[in-house]
């Protein structure tokens, strides 16, 4: 679910979640060379999605963004 919302922000070339414990983590990958705005924009969406599923306590999301570029 996490990685769905993610990959459909405009920018995010792919993307990947993983749950552990109470944190939730999201990593991106981009064309971008600037990630900042673009990290903020899917930590954002995420935990909006994770809100609406009233899990309680809700899963903190963290995201990771690596450009194509990096390689």
């Amino acid at each position: 679910m996490a990685a769905a919302r993610a990959g459909g922000i405009d920018g995010v070339s792919s993307a990947g979640s993983r749950l552990r414990g109470s944190r939730l983590r999201v990593s991106i990958t981009t064309h971008l060379r600037s990630t900042a705005d673009l990290q903020d924009a899917v930590g954002r969406a995420v935990q909006s999605s994770v809100d609406d599923l009233g899990l309680m306590p809700a899963p903190r999301v963290g995201t990771h963004a690596r450009t194509e570029h990096d390689d």
